[in-house]
């Protein structure tokens, strides 16, 4: 039974990310990069991803959800930010 929560909270978590970064507004940190930042919901609240942009290229991600349930969909986004994190390094190679 845990499993298949973990599964579904990961699939719910990844959906969330994607529907954050689609929905994003920016600002502008500097010259050549900029933050992009989605919100949705989560299963506790509110799921946030921001990103950071440089040159076109993805430089960096961060997953918040500060009402989440620290063991599951707490745990889910620390995964989640690390297999982006990976991805990511992967891209600029």
């Amino acid at each position: 039974m845990k499993r298949i929560l973990s599964i579904a909270l990961c699939g719910a978590l990844c959906a969330a990310t994607l529907a954050a970064c689609g929905g994003s507004s920016s600002s502008s940190t500097a010259a050549s990069a900029e933050t992009l930042t989605g919100t949705a919901k989560g299963f506790g609240g509110d799921v946030t991803a921001t990103l950071t942009v440089e040159d076109g290229a993805i430089t960096a991600c961060t997953l918040t959800g500060d009402d989440e349930t620290p063991e599951i969909g707490g745990a889910a986004l620390v995964d989640t930010a690390g297999y982006l994190a990976t991805i990511l390094a992967a891209a600029q190679e």
